[in-house]
């Protein structure tokens, strides 16, 4: 039997999806590209905002044309947990199914799912290089916007025991850098009086880690202590943070429901550049929310010009069905948010370049991903989130962490002032560390 699967949205999503196809493979399926023919097609799809809904449909009904006749094409993820009876009436959909790895394969079995399980990081996983490892989930935060919340219910820390056997695994199988995600992964342990830098202190003490990555921190949980920690890891926790900040404006971010200030936000990146020698430093925004004025979207370019990022993610408010921000009046027209959109991406693109100007000459530790098709050359992602493109190299590195030193801008303009993401640099190979 085939399996396709298929993901939209955050890492942790993607981290899901991993486990879902690991699963899979474990009982003995045989995995398949997305878009070729299956017996089973599965979708986590995204719900964060009306666009990510319409990208999820379209994939839904994009995968209906590669499952065989009397073959199942599951809607998993966010969507499928806040808005069931649509996805379900989507033509070819035949379950709509909530979970994630085992105990997703379970329902499809026809075997009940008692308790939902922390997704299993088994040899399943694809990736030879990064793998994630879900170690929080769920909100209880209040944010007016957000759906994500009412898809994965209250908070729920795992235990550190169980991440670390996980993590564990994860190195013995070869993998060099982790990636650990979270709904709010800045509020692990919190439901037991223990908290995020307790969780990290023990998951260092393993021996053969590489490299952990924090998919996201909120700004107000960018603490001291975990910047400190951070910055004496001697690089094991990747020299990167990706911030929600979400508005520059204080006034916007009241009605958000966020509970910090602009100020406070800048005051924790700043220690953090202070203290982490360059910082990779990516921003959420958010542009058009209800009552944002001109002098708003102002004050947030100018948040985000003084925080040093190195790349924003842009988005544009949309009002999600079940939350607070769905009533709220004072739209913003949607010609506004396409012109605020253009400029924050155009000046994430400026920003982009800046940064990796700043690399210039620095000695980096670049995990090796990929090739490029184009040009044939190995690829990968440095501590700080720099996209690189190794020079001539003594062998096939892929998985591999080394060390080398950034020496151009890529040649390729739109690789060097993306509008989403970080740039890429040339890297001169040195040397395998690991």
């Amino acid at each position: 039997m085939r399996v396709a699967v298929a993901s939209l949205g955050c890492k942790m999503n993607a981290g899901e999806a991993e486990a879902t196809l690991g699963a899979f493979i474990a009982a003995g399926y045989r995995p398949v590209k997305f878009g070729e023919p299956a017996e089973v097609c599965v979708v986590h799809t995204c719900t964060v905002t009306g666009r990510a809904d319409c990208r999820s449909r379209s994939l839904l009904r994009r995968a209906a044309g590669s499952v065989v006749p009397g073959g199942r094409l599951i809607a998993a993820g966010c969507y499928a947990a806040t808005d069931p009876e649509l996805l379900g009436r989507l033509p070819g959909v035949t379950d709509v199914l909530p979970l994630v790895g085992e105990d997703l394969l379970s329902a499809v079995q026809g075997r009940a799912v008692e308790e939902k399980r922390w997704p299993e990081v088994s040899g399943g996983f694809l990736r030879r290089t990064r793998a994630f490892l879900e170690v929080q989930d769920g909100c209880d935060g209040a944010c007016s916007y957000c759906k994500v919340r009412l898809a994965r219910g209250r908070a729920r820390s795992r235990p550190i025991a169980d991440a670390r056997a996980a993590l564990e695994r994860l190195v013995a199988a070869g993998h060099r850098e982790v990636v650990l995600t979270g709904v709010h992964l800045g509020a692990w342990g919190r439901e037991c009086g223990a908290g995020l830098t307790d969780l990290l202190r023990a998951l260092l003490e393993i021996p053969g880690l590489a490299r952990l990555r924090l998919s996201s921190i909120e700004p107000d949980e960018l603490t001291a202590e975990l910047i400190d920690l951070a910055a004496d890891s001697g690089g094991k926790i990747a020299p990167h943070f990706h911030v929600p900040l979400q508005s520059g404006a204080d006034g916007v971010l009241r009605r958000m429901n966020r509970p910090y200030t602009a100020g406070r936000a800048l005051e924790n990146i700043g220690y953090a550049a202070r203290r982490i020698t360059r910082l990779g430093l990516g921003l959420d925004v958010m542009v058009g929310f209800p009552g944002e004025t001109e002098a708003d979207f102002t004050r947030t370019v100018e948040a985000v010009e003084k925080s040093g990022a190195a790349y924003l993610h842009v988005f544009s408010f949309s009002p999600r069905t079940g939350t607070a921000a769905e009533h709220l009046g004072d739209r913003v027209p949607s010609l506004v948010k396409k012109e605020r959109s253009r400029a924050l991406r155009a000046l994430s693109a400026e920003l982009a370049h800046d940064f990796a100007e700043r690399n210039m000459g620095a000695r980096v530790r670049l995990l090796v991903e990929r090739r490029r098709s184009c040009s044939g050359k190995q690829t990968g992602v440095t501590g700080n989130y720099l996209r690189g493109e190794l020079g001539d190299a003594p062998e096939n590195l892929g998985g591999r962490l080394v060390l080398g030193e950034v020496v151009a801008l890529h040649p390729e303009p739109s690789l060097t002032r993306p509008g989403h993401g970080p740039a890429t640099v040339l890297v001169r190979f040195l040397k395998i560390l690991a």
